[in-house]
């Protein structure tokens, strides 16, 4: 029996769960991507992080200290501008529940800023649009794994803004509507520099 190997599939098989979710939830936003935001938005709120990984004073995550700031769906999100790169698959909550939670709380904050795929045939990128959000869509990003490695992600991201008071919109193809729509194709605000850079 090769015991190497046996090591090494045990190995393999402790990386894909952290918190006993898949390990590709805990892809961190490299800095110059959530630096050219926050020089827009200035954020005072990290929605889903790690001690590792959060990016403000004030974040939600698993492994928080505080036993109450572990879970971003079960408690009202403690800033007025956040930011949010959350898990995509469904043990992390899945993509929709986040965005649902995110408009929720944008209500009673100045703005949300998630980092999602660039999916917009999607049910939750429909109901963004639905509800008057800015969509902006993104070059590929190299986000960071746990290990600091950068990914090879498989498709581009797209920036949702969420603020209370965006007008809704009853026409459900982006595609149809006028230049003055609030939708940017391309937008990259730290072009020239490596996005894959920490």
């Amino acid at each position: 029996m090769d015991h190497s190997a046996t090591a090494d599939s045990r190995k393999k098989r402790e990386k894909v769960l952290l918190h006993g979710i898949s390990i590709t939830n805990f892809w961190a936003t490299p800095y110059t991507v959530f630096d050219a935001l926050d020089r827009e938005f200035d954020f005072d709120l990290d929605v889903a992080a790690t001690q590792e990984t959060a990016k403000c004073p004030q974040w939600l995550g698993l492994d928080h200290p505080e036993v109450g700031r572990r879970d971003a769906f079960r408690i009202p999100w403690p800033g007025k501008r956040g930011f949010l790169n959350p898990p995509y698959s469904p043990d992390g909550g899945g993509v929709f529940k986040w965005v649902a939670c995110a408009y929720s709380e944008a209500q009673d904050m100045e703005c949300v800023v998630m980092l999602l795929p660039a999916t917009p045939d999607t049910e939750w990128a429909e109901f963004l649009w639905e509800q008057g959000a800015e969509l902006r869509f993104t070059p590929r990003i190299r986000f960071i794994d746990p290990e600091g490695q950068r990914t090879n992600p498989m498709g581009g991201s797209l920036v949702a803004i969420i603020r209370p008071d965006q007008v809704k919109r009853s026409m459900k193809h982006p595609q149809l509507l006028s230049d003055a729509e609030p939708i940017i194709f391309g937008y990259a605000p730290w072009k020239g520099e490596d996005p894959a850079h920490e």
